[in-house]
């Protein structure tokens, strides 16, 4: 009997689990590297969630999550409210604190 392999971004051959999406940004493992990719993906210039989400290929859920954690610490703060470029539709945007605004 074969033995069934799941298919999708993770490898199961490999002890850690390695994502395999095509980003923009370099990630090795899924939980060691969200919160570095967030912080370098947040200090280019305002984003929405989603604008992040599809740069970096982390699930918006994850994202809200990171944010959320971030605000409690003051890491991170709400900008602006404007229309999303990827959705068309009322959004957040976010920026890292002490990041130079664009």
């Amino acid at each position: 009997m074969k033995a069934n392999k799941r298919s999708g971004p993770f490898t199961h051959e490999d002890k850690e689990p390695t994502l395999k999406f095509k980003s923009r940004y370099e990630v090795t493992t899924f939980s060691e590297k969200q919160h570095d990719i967030l912080k370098l993906a947040f200090s280019e210039r305002p984003k929405s969630m989603l604008m992040v989400s599809i740069e970096s290929g982390i699930f918006r859920a994850n994202i809200c999550r990171w944010i959320s954690k971030m605000q409690r610490a003051g890491k991170i703060q709400l900008v602006k409210v404007g229309l999303c470029q990827v959705s068309k539709y009322k959004a957040g945007f976010y920026m890292m604190k002490g990041a130079a605004d664009v």
